[in-house]
């Protein structure tokens, strides 16, 4: 069976790989933001799910000559148990369970070293508990010890919705100073995409034709997630291993993506006119003959005429026409131009679906 995943755990979601494609001016934003002469820069970060917010301040914390303290909100959940690991990723030894909050910061603000605080999530968190004293109290650290050696703090997030919760003087402490990260476009996802998958499969693995197609349905369907586009990857490449395939087809991809996203069921296939089936096995074959992934209307035309004669139908343009909208009004297909139609779902099952239907008829 073939090898295709040659380093699995650089397609995880965890791995914060060397570089960040189309992601290197945030990084030096940020960089120059927090090392810059202003001292106890209050920082957010924001931006949609998977574009790239938390490794691109990881990328430039992990420039600085200071110590990065990390929080994760969604994990941690409370205030205690933030400042303890605060405590726990800055001073050797066992820290105390018996400490107040209160007495935890102040244990961390005398700590020499010097410090940025990245507090990811910190939307999750607020809007989940309202509880708005951990921005408080971490916007004003300095006030419990004017010598800390606290470089800045960075919150992270991608609902904005969470600094209503403030009141007047916590939205004062928090500043106003954003770093805004837009959705990857689907040419960007491309890039990282094969940048991953270099690092992560063996050569050869992952044809241009299938980052191409992976990288069309994570921008229509996942809002440019680059975390759903190497979930899709990763679970393909499996897939295509198992298959016993030498690289990662389409069909591998269009599996995993039919698990994903709200597909076609039999019975919905089963509901539809005649013509409309023939019109979608036209598409299915026209797909399957192409490397790429898609095809023209004029590609799908020729396997409609054949069809139609195959299944006693009149071919006529208009009539197809007429059913290939319904296809694209019901999600069966997806049309983005004369050039570029195509389904979401494994090819060869549905030829074998619709053969059958339109044969036992």
């Amino acid at each position: 069976m073939p090898k295709l995943l040659a380093q699995p755990k650089k397609l995880s979601s965890n791995y914060i790989p060397d570089k960040l494609p189309h992601r290197e001016k945030i990084i030096e934003s940020i960089k120059r933001l927090m090392i810059g002469d202003a001292y106890y820069v209050k920082l957010q970060v924001q931006g949609p799910a998977g574009s790239g917010k938390t490794s691109s301040v990881i990328h430039a914390t992990r420039r600085l000559p200071v110590k990065t303290i990390y929080l994760n909100m969604k994990i941690l959940r409370s205030q205690y148990t933030a400042y303890m690991s605060m405590l726990e990723q800055t001073i050797e030894g066992n820290v105390s369970r018996s400490l107040s909050p209160g007495e935890m910061l102040r244990l961390f603000v005398k700590t020499p070293q010097e410090k940025i605080i990245v507090v990811d999530e910190v939307d999750y968190y607020l809007l989940s508990t309202n509880d708005t004293t951990l921005v408080y109290d971490l916007t004003r650290l300095v006030e419990l010890e004017a010598e800390c050696k606290i470089r800045g703090v960075i919150f992270i997030y991608r609902n904005p919705e969470w600094r209503k919760k403030l009141d007047s003087a916590e939205k004062s402490s928090l500043g106003a100073l954003l770093v805004k990260l837009e959705r990857y476009t689907q040419e960007q996802l491309v890039d990282i995409i094969k940048y991953r998958g270099e690092e992560a499969l063996k050569p050869g693995a992952l044809p241009d034709y299938t980052m191409q197609y992976i990288a069309q349905v994570v921008d229509r369907e996942f809002n440019g997630d680059a975390r759903y586009a190497l979930d899709i990857l990763y679970f393909s490449a499996v897939l295509a291993e198992n298959r016993g395939h030498d690289r990662i087809e389409l069909d591998d991809v269009r599996e995993i993506v039919s698990q994903l996203v709200p597909q076609m069921t039999s019975e919905d296939l089963a509901a539809l006119q005649k013509i409309e089936k023939i019109a979608l096995l036209s598409v299915a074959y026209a797909v399957q003959r192409n490397e790429g992934g898609f095809a023209s209307f004029t590609e799908v035309y020729n396997s409609y005429k054949e069809l139609a004669e195959r299944f006693n139908v009149r071919p006529n343009i208009r009539s197809l026409e007429n059913a290939l909208q319904v296809l694209v009004d019901l999600g069966y297909i997806i049309d983005k131009g004369p050039k570029k139609i195509t389904v979401d779902v494994p090819v060869e099952k549905l030829i074998r679906f619709l053969e059958k239907q339109l044969t036992s008829h």
